[in-house]
């Protein structure tokens, strides 16, 4: 993978249907608070993103250095 990957994948995740699949797949959880999400391989972190947003303690991994660096600029803690 590496920056390039990061890039496009951050590329498609900025989509406005795939923001909106996933925002309604989110939707459908029951609310995060005092609960945590592992989102395991996460990439750019838009679902850890996501989640935190609904009241999760969000945390995403990913094998990628680059996608955990895009995660953590785009989804800052």
């Amino acid at each position: 993978m590496g920056k390039l990957s990061a890039c496009l994948f951050g590329w498609v995740q900025s989509a406005p249907l795939y923001q909106a699949l996933h925002r309604e797949a989110v939707a459908l959880l029951p609310p995060g608070t005092g609960r945590t999400w592992v989102d395991v391989g996460c990439g750019p972190g838009l679902v850890a993103g996501l989640a935190a947003q609904r009241g999760y303690t969000a945390w995403g991994v990913d094998r990628d250095p680059a996608m955990v660096a895009r995660a953590q600029r785009h989804h800052p803690a």
